[in-house]
């Protein structure tokens, strides 16, 4: 009994963290928003980006906060990979710098924003026609 109720806690941690990963961020971050229907620009083979990340999903969105790399990496890998941004603010109202990519432009919303303890990235998938 107290085996199934020390899962369960742990599912439910998890499941409100989110899934933590460590490797090559890039070969991850391609794979998500493929699978929402994103299409990278990038022609060529991207460089690793080694780091940590927490990672959730929805139905239709997902969200990672990456760590491990100042934001300035992320954001150079990012636009290898989607190409120049649509939208590039490099401060705002608490000096977070941020990035997004239109749907429109690569199948899915990206938005990248700095903080001071690593940068977080949500992808939207694109609304289907009815």
């Amino acid at each position: 009994m107290r085996i199934r109720h020390h899962t369960a806690l742990v599912l439910a941690i998890l499941t409100i963290s989110g899934c933590s990963q460590s490797g090559d961020f890039g070969v991850f971050f391609i794979q998500k928003i493929t699978e929402y229907g994103g299409r990278p620009k990038a022609t060529g083979p991207l460089p690793a980006l080694q780091a940590r990340w927490t990672f959730e999903a929805e139905k239709n969105r997902f969200k990672v906060f990456v760590k491990g790399q100042p934001f300035s990496a992320v954001d150079a890998w990012l636009q290898q990979a989607l190409g120049a941004p649509s939208m590039a603010v490099n401060s705002g109202p608490k000096a977070e710098p941020n990035r997004l990519w239109p749907a429109a432009a690569i199948g899915v919303a990206v938005h990248c924003k700095g903080h001071p303890n690593g940068v977080e990235i949500i992808c939207i998938r694109a609304p289907t026609a009815r």
